[in-house]
């Protein structure tokens, strides 16, 4: 898969069509890449540290079946049914941490044969890999196969650039 903008064409074609959610909305770039060809509903959940950011995301998603919520990722886990979710994207903090804490939180919701997804799966210019060592871990760990997408270079949004990862729940 080329990049991150290609999620939605993935989620139709292996038939996720109920419910996904994305940790880390920002503007709503992503999501209205997935909305693009996903019959299903999207929440997207972001703490919109400021109010002209959640309008921004407001106003990319107007019209789309996307809900956006203003919260923590762990605390809308603890809101979200076991098993009831076609995918998540992680794309919120990157710290090792977080991203540990957020696909811990998340896999239990996401259905046998969804798929567990996020973004910034790089070396940063600084040399942070806290995402890849978070995610590698994971997976080794629970025998996952991870699949990667390119740098996406042609891509008109810098942040849509940088490779995404996912593995499929079984």
């Amino acid at each position: 898969m080329k990049s991150r903008s290609n999620f939605g064409k993935l989620y139709e074609k292996r038939n996720l069509l109920g419910k996904g959610i994305e940790i880390g909305v920002q503007r709503g770039h992503n999501i209205v890449n997935i909305a693009r060809y996903w019959k299903g509903s999207i929440i997207g959940v972001d703490l919109f540290e400021n109010d002209n950011i959640y309008r921004e995301a407001l106003n990319n998603t107007f019209g789309l079946k996307v809900n956006l919520i203003k919260g923590s990722s762990l605390d809308m886990a603890s809101k979200t049914p076991d098993n009831s979710l076609d995918w998540v994207y992680i794309d919120a903090d990157h710290t090792y941490k977080s991203v540990c804490d957020d696909i811990r939180a998340w896999y239990s919701k996401v259905r046998k044969d969804g798929i567990v997804s996020g973004h910034d799966y790089y070396k940063t210019k600084s040399g942070n890999v806290e995402v890849i060592n978070a995610v590698d871990e994971y997976v080794k760990e629970h025998g996952y196969e991870l699949k990667l997408t390119d740098w996406d270079n042609e891509n008109p949004h810098k942040d849509e650039r940088q490779p995404s990862w996912y593995f499929v729940k079984t």
